[in-house]
């Protein structure tokens, strides 16, 4: 790569830090509470029918509750998947709700 003349009154490398720094911060916000894939382990994520089976519930109600926001999911490609402490949370929830 040929080197090119910046005419700003910065040192060069200095520029590209602060450029990489700008980056680096928009990135930040662009995923901030996405979940890193490296930090799930397959085995803490069920399958829309284990869901069912968990709660003895119609997928139509798991579905329901997806976009009522009572459940979150993942999506990949044509799938969903739910994470065990998500599951863990809804029920966590609702025993507090009716303990009330």
């Amino acid at each position: 790569m040929q080197a090119s003349q910046i005419l700003i009154p910065i040192d060069t490398d200095a520029f590209w830090q602060h450029m990489r720094n700008i980056i680096e911060e928009a990135l930040d916000k662009k995923t901030q509470g996405f979940i890193q894939p490296a930090s799930i382990n397959p085995k803490q994520m069920l399958k829309v029918k284990e869901v069912c089976e968990l709660f003895q519930v119609s997928k139509p109600t798991v579905y329901d509750w997806i976009h009522q926001g009572k459940l979150k999911s993942l999506k990949i490609e044509s799938r969903r998947f739910f994470l065990t402490s998500d599951i863990e949370e809804l029920i966590a929830k609702n025993r507090l709700q009716t303990n009330s």
